[in-house]
């Protein structure tokens, strides 16, 4: 995960890992899950999301019916 600032500089970034091997979908799921709380964490508001996942981002913008395990978590 990396934060950069407006003007796209680096500002921030943290590795996360986890086990077993998941599939993508709950890996991506995941990762987003962590960046949300690691920007609570750090008590950042106004923040955009950069996502490259496209299931991911057709169920940011209301594509999806939630027909899959990781639904619930997005």
């Amino acid at each position: 995960m990396c934060i950069r600032d407006s003007n796209g500089s680096f500002v921030l970034a943290r590795t996360k890992w986890f086990s077993p091997l998941c599939l993508v979908e709950l890996g991506e799921t995941m990762g987003i899950s962590q960046a949300l709380q690691w920007v609570a964490e750090l008590g950042f508001d106004g923040i955009d999301f950069s996502l490259d996942f496209k299931i991911m981002i057709d169920a940011f913008n209301g594509g999806s019916k939630h027909n899959s395990e990781f639904g619930s978590v997005i």
